[in-house]
């Protein structure tokens, strides 16, 4: 009898044990594992979110990119802004190729409208039909729109024709044009005759005088000169659009008569600024595969900003190819990319651009560009 009330006391110990194991311990951690795999889901599906957020907005930036390219393309060929004196200046060249006669040049209001600058101007002429076909070319191939809103012609005697030309001008009024602030930020430049001079004098004084340039002797034998910077076509264009930058025309160059000059300024830091040279009117085009391409930049300072050059493909796709993560050299280097094999040739260059990231300090810069080059593999040859 007493064995079995032991053996019934021991199995009564045993039941309580377990069950305060059960309720104590088991079941609250069980509630914990399931509170945690809980907590796992959520932030499994937050990562997820966050991911396809990230993607959205690298998307939504280099989107915007390319429409703000395309409105900066727009803007370029309206004027900034309208000033008589400007327009003036301009008709003067245009009338002197002509050799149209204009005794006076007649100016209406100026009118704004919902941010559109308008004037009006009044051209009265006396010529020969050939050189009023001369006048009137040249309006039309000026690089801003100029509309030819009516003109009125009366025949002469010996051929000559009298009559007048009526030209409308537009603008758009741009409240967030920086352009004085830039011409005052950087000096005397905007005082110049010439806007395509060089900054010879005011590079001096940021270049130190153990400048060492790098050698000509690139050891590739197989390249080809893509484009040479010749041209005025070239635009700036900021992401942000804050971003302030101007293109010059420069003679110290590596090959022709020219290199192109961008001066750009970040205004402040910030996580990811960037100054595009938009490069879309030259038609630099790439028909057969290449290796690479080659590109000279020259420098008057060290800074981290990175230089990249964005081709697009036969399918539109962009394909930015890096020439360096970081500017540690002064004077002229020879920069090369590597073409992605996954490129649909014939591929574009569309623009290049410097870029500053994680807020960076250095926000100010003066690059030169000249002779891009396709570099081919030599068993090409």
């Amino acid at each position: 009898m007493r064995q079995t009330k032991k053996i019934i006391s021991i199995a009564f110990l045993v039941s309580i044990v377990f069950m305060g194991y059960l309720y104590f311990i088991i079941q609250p951690q069980a509630y914990k594992k399931r509170v945690l795999q809980k907590n796992i889901k959520v932030c499994q599906l937050a990562k997820t979110k966050q991911e396809e957020i990230l993607l959205l907005k690298n998307k939504i930036e280099e989107e915007y990119t390319e429409k703000n390219i395309e409105v900066t393309h727009l803007k370029k060929k309206f004027f900034e802004a309208i000033h008589q004196e400007n327009i003036i200046v301009l008709l003067d060249k245009v009338i002197s190729d002509s050799m149209v006669q204009v005794p006076s040049i007649n100016f209406s209001e100026l009118t704004k409208n919902d941010g559109i600058d308008f004037i009006t101007v009044t051209l009265p002429f006396d010529g020969s039909y050939e050189n009023l076909m001369v006048l009137l070319k040249r309006i039309r191939e000026y690089s801003k729109k100029i509309i030819v809103n009516a003109i009125n012609i009366d025949n002469m005697e010996n051929n000559q024709l009298r009559g007048s030309i009526i030209l409308d001008f537009y603008s758009l009024h741009n409240e967030d044009h920086e352009d004085e602030f830039f011409a005052n930020f950087y000096g005397r430049e905007r005082f110049r005759e010439n806007p395509f001079d060089s900054f010879e004098e005011d590079i001096e004084s940021y270049i130190p005088n153990d400048i060492e340039e790098i050698s000509d002797s690139i050891e590739n034998p197989s390249k080809k000169i893509l484009y040479g910077f010749e041209s005025t076509s070239p635009f700036f264009v900021g992401f942000p659009k804050k971003i302030i930058g101007k293109l010059y025309k420069d003679p110290e160059s590596k090959e022709g008569q020219c290199a192109i000059k961008l001066i750009y300024d970040f205004i402040r830091p910030r996580k990811k600024s960037q100054g595009n040279v938009v490069l879309n009117e030259e038609n630099i085009i790439i028909k057969d595969k290449v290796k690479g391409v080659g590109l000279w930049v020259y420098t008057s300072e060290k800074n981290n900003n990175k230089i990249v050059l964005v081709f697009i493909d036969q399918h539109g796709k962009n394909h930015p190819i890096s020439l360096t993560n970081q500017i540690d050299w002064i004077g002229w280097r020879y920069l090369e990319g590597v073409i992605p094999q996954e490129a649909i040739y014939p591929i574009q260059l569309q623009r290049i651009y410097v870029e500053s990231l994680d807020f960076d300090k250095n926000i100010k810069g003066i690059l030169k560009f000249d002779q891009l080059e396709a570099v081919y593999d030599m068993k090409e040859d």
